[in-house]
């Protein structure tokens, strides 16, 4: 008999921008960073004899918090990696939530009914999960592994093991980042033991205590974002001004005077990039703007973002992580790997949410804009 622990990797991008990371290689936040570390603490006294984990950055970082503390090596298996979601990769859920709902119910509720363009299909994604697992418990008879990897993957185990059809897959709960799942295996025999236990997870820093789609069948959540490009004239003019003029917005300490300036800046970037100057959408609503420039500090690796904007209805809400996430897809897209941005020292808000998602100050490169001390941040992407 083989122990198998089957562990859903840490709090990634894709998992807090409402972006589809399926074979998309993101890496895992900041508090996915603090999720490791009681994973960790979990598995110190647990018998371990080996460590496999998907070839992907989230689920790799994440086995090493396994491997390391017992001086094990990580094996990296690609077929232990999540779904591919074809050209649904690296795009948002609001956007499919907006213009193929058809679809995404029946990734949501009936995946074997699931098909966009390049995707693998679900029933390709368990066989090579169990075939996995079955040779990884035959490799290690006798002993005990711990395999790392993904949310849609670890439940069409879940589904194998529970005897539960695929098209029934919500029967099985998402479970948390770092959730733990353990199998006896024994021969051709698989028995779950238990699933999805965070209870290494304090709340504060569990992503599922923080959500509350998971919790319903349907699978739904109203705060998925797309982006759509902005154009400089009429209305696309009013927003940006209102954007400018918010008081707690970056630009909400600047005189009026200085509005012009900013816009002529504006539409020099809409000339060279026409896609650096975008809306947050809410259901074919605007709910924000992002300005973006992937060529002001190119030389040094960085994109600049001029404006994270969201309207005050949608602040405090889980929507502005939304909108760096789509400042990290196109500047990595662009081979970039930092993310510089100004903020007023006079917005706390911003100053909080900047560290939260894994800025830092950079001291040496403060800036004053208008009289006023802008702190420089920037984000390793």
């Amino acid at each position: 008999m083989t122990t198998i622990y089957i562990i859903r990797h840490a709090e990634a991008e894709g998992n807090i921008y409402r972006r589809i990371h399926g074979h998309y290689d993101g890496q895992i936040t900041p508090n996915g960073k603090l999720q490791t570390e009681e994973l960790r603490k979990r598995f110190l006294d647990i018998p371990v004899d080996a460590v496999y984990s998907s070839d992907l950055t989230r689920a790799y970082q994440t086995s090493l918090a396994i491997a390391e503390p017992k001086g094990l090596t990580v094996t990296k298996l690609p077929v232990l990696r999540e779904i591919s979601m074809g050209e649904w990769e690296d795009t948002c859920w609001g956007y499919w939530e907006m213009f193929n709902p058809e679809q995404l119910d029946n990734y949501n509720t009936a995946p074997l009914r699931w098909h966009v363009n390049g995707c693998e299909n679900i029933s390709a994604v368990q066989k090579r999960m169990t075939d996995a697992v079955f040779q990884i418990a035959e490799r290690h008879a006798g002993q005990s592994a711990a395999v790392v990897t993904h949310g849609v993957a670890l439940r069409t185990l879940l589904c194998y093991a529970s005897g539960i059809s695929l098209d029934d897959v919500n029967e099985i709960r998402y479970c948390d980042n770092t959730a733990v799942a353990k199998f006896q295996i024994t021969g051709g025999n698989m028995q779950l033991e238990y699933m999805n236990d965070n209870s290494h997870l304090p709340d504060e820093i569990s992503t599922f205590a923080r959500q509350n789609w998971w919790k319903n069948k349907t699978v739904t959540d109203r705060r998925n974002l797309y982006f759509e490009p902005m154009k400089l004239n009429g209305e696309g003019l009013e927003y940006l001004k209102k954007a400018y003029y918010d008081t707690d917005g970056e630009y909400g300490d600047s005189p009026p005077e200085h509005f012009n300036q900013f816009l002529d800046a504006q539409k020099k970037r809409a000339e060279n990039a026409p896609d650096c100057l975008l809306y947050a959408m809410h259901y074919g609503k605007p709910c924000g703007a992002v300005i973006l420039d992937a060529a002001k500090y190119a030389d040094s690796g960085s994109g600049y973002i001029g404006l994270l904007y969201l309207e005050p209805e949608f602040r405090g809400l889980g929507y502005a992580v939304q909108l760096l996430g789509a400042a990290v897809s196109k500047f990595r897209s662009s081979g970039l790997n930092k993310i510089c941005l100004f903020v007023s020292e006079r917005n706390d808000r911003a100053i909080k949410f900047y560290a939260r998602t894994g800025f830092r100050r950079v001291p040496e490169r403060d800036k004053e804009i208008n009289d006023v001390p802008h702190p420089v941040y920037e984000l390793q992407i």
